[in-house]
């Protein structure tokens, strides 16, 4: 919605928050189907206080997605939750027999999510009536040291594009629930795909980064990490984001990459000493910015070469991946060591590093937090889906 005034003669376009309802485009993790982490939307620059938090009995994990007044999240005993984002009072809620560490993706009154019980889930965003189900991975075994994320489904069209623990990449009619095509990987696929361009990103754990058409599901090209003597096969976790011609995405490998869109090629590598960077990079005007583990440490990167522009120290680990809006990013921390470990949120000027406010939680942050309308909202390992303004 745009309000304009005339001024001296000039128009002048004051741009607001979007009404809910009002977009065609699908609600998917990250922000948009780039995975830039950017919110077109008013932050929280100073901190006032916990508008809500509602408690949601287990570990949440999964992203939340905030559209037309709801919020949509799950938790790690399976159970699928629809609030008002307003105040926080469910709506609803879906069960399913598996751990929710997908975050959704909303788009037509259809909201879609994955669950470890092997299935990819289609449910009417009103009421959480199931439409359909999709099995995806062979069994909802936890397969690796500190798998906390299962792949989250973008949108793209009439087609949703997710990966699997049976290494693949899925794309799936959205309306019917049936795969339009599948892509073999080298290994488990737990990283989000990204789309742009008639192309769909994603990485696997075997440390492959693919490529892949999206109409058809034949490979463009591929890349493989470098790894390093702790993680040799450089395993891809992180969700890629795409800008200006390039896709940024983190590995264990200690490096963040970010290769040519077109080619592959790589553009550069930057280096995290001893920290896996899992989480998800946000890009904005040029700058790339990126959470690492065992080093604590949070970046801005410069887009084109890696160089880093400023690093701000966080108490734990950083996992889960920032969101931008307004002159601020915002990112969790915790210590995936130990459950009992208190959880930070932090807001941070984009340009200089500084801290603007924080907020202790009792247990880790390993939710990404989503921005809307001068709210953010996260959930915790401690089982509260927060909302602060």
């Amino acid at each position: 919605m745009k309000l304009a005034l005339t001024i001296l003669g000039c128009v002048v376009f004051l741009l607001t928050d979007p009404t809910p309802g009002q977009s065609d485009k699908p609600t998917v993790f990250r922000g948009d189907q780039q995975h830039s982490g950017v919110y077109q939307t008013s932050g929280v620059e100073r901190f006032t206080g916990i508008r809500w938090k509602f408690p949601a009995g287990s570990p949440i994990r999964s992203t939340p997605a905030v559209v037309d007044n709801r919020v949509y999240f799950g938790n790690r005993e399976g159970v699928f939750y629809a609030l008002n984002a307003e105040t926080g009072k469910l709506e609803w809620q879906f069960r399913t027999s598996g751990r929710i560490t997908s975050s959704p993706a909303v788009f037509k009154d259809r909201v879609y999510f994955v669950s470890a019980d092997t299935h990819l889930y289609s449910l009417k965003a009103a009421d959480g009536t199931l439409q359909w189900k999709l099995k995806i991975d062979p069994d909802r075994a936890e397969r690796f040291n500190w798998d906390f994320y299962l792949s989250s489904p973008v949108l793209d069209s009439e087609t949703l594009y997710v990966g699997s623990g049976n290494k693949k990449v899925f794309a799936v009619d959205i309306k019917t629930g049936q795969a339009k095509w599948t892509f073999e990987t080298a290994g488990v696929v737990r990283s989000s795909p990204a789309v742009f361009a008639g192309t769909v990103y994603a990485g696997c754990f075997e440390g492959y980064f693919y490529a892949i058409e999206s109409k058809t599901g034949k490979l463009r090209w591929k890349f493989k990490t470098a790894g390093n003597p702790d993680f040799p096969k450089g395993e891809v976790q992180s969700s890629p984001a795409v800008a200006r011609g390039l896709v940024f995405f983190g590995s264990r490998d200690y490096h963040l990459y970010a290769l040519e869109t077109r080619s592959g090629k790589l553009r550069w590598k930057s280096h995290d000493p001893n920290s896996w960077v899992s989480s998800s990079p946000a890009v904005r005007d040029g700058t790339v910015y990126v959470g690492g583990s065992d080093s604590h440490k949070f970046y801005a990167l410069e887009a084109k070469t890696g160089a880093k522009k400023w690093e701000f120290a966080a108490p734990s680990n950083i996992l889960a991946s920032p969101a931008i809006a307004g002159q601020t990013v915002y990112f969790g921390s915790g210590n995936g060591y130990g459950p009992e470990e208190s959880g930070y949120l932090f807001a941070v000027n984009l340009q200089t590093g500084q801290e603007k406010w924080q907020l202790k939680v009792e247990r880790n942050i390993f939710s990404s937090p989503v921005v809307q309308s001068g709210v953010v909202y996260f959930g915790s390992d401690d089982g509260h889906l927060y909302a602060v303004h």
